[in-house]
């Protein structure tokens, strides 16, 4: 049983609810944060784990160790090959963008809800 990365997406999950919830944003700045959410999901379809966490905010370095994201490596291949992203939206609540995105895979979908702090920094990031 893997309670260590329950645990861990658990608080992850708490930090992403805060942020939800808020305005919706258009334009620009909801470009941006469509931008460096798919260019997380990227890093994450590539295995590219150590980067992905090098634009983790200080928060989520102490919740989520690199060793941990290594449990996100059967979820995305169970997916399948990746194949597109359907755009979601963007919103923002106290400082906070909230990006969901549905990526499409060969075997389904996996809907990714990633948080930025006014820094751009990844404040938040779950996989269902």
């Amino acid at each position: 049983m893997r309670i260590v990365p329950l645990i861990t997406f658990s608080v992850l999950l708490m930090i992403v609810l805060v942020a939800c919830g808020g305005k919706e944003i258009t334009g620009s700045d909801a470009n941006k944060y469509v931008a460096q959410a798919e260019g997380v999901i990227g890093q994450l379809n590539d295995s590219k784990y150590e980067e992905v966490r090098a634009m983790f905010d200080e928060e989520m370095k102490k919740a989520l160790s690199l060793e941990a994201m290594d449990d996100l490596t059967p979820i995305i291949n169970d997916a399948g090959n990746f194949e597109k992203i359907k755009k979601g939206t963007v919103k923002e609540k106290d400082g906070y963008y909230t990006e969901v995105l549905t990526a499409k895979y060969s075997e389904g979908e996996l809907v990714y809800t990633i948080s930025f702090n006014g820094n751009d920094e990844v404040a938040g990031l779950f996989i269902k």
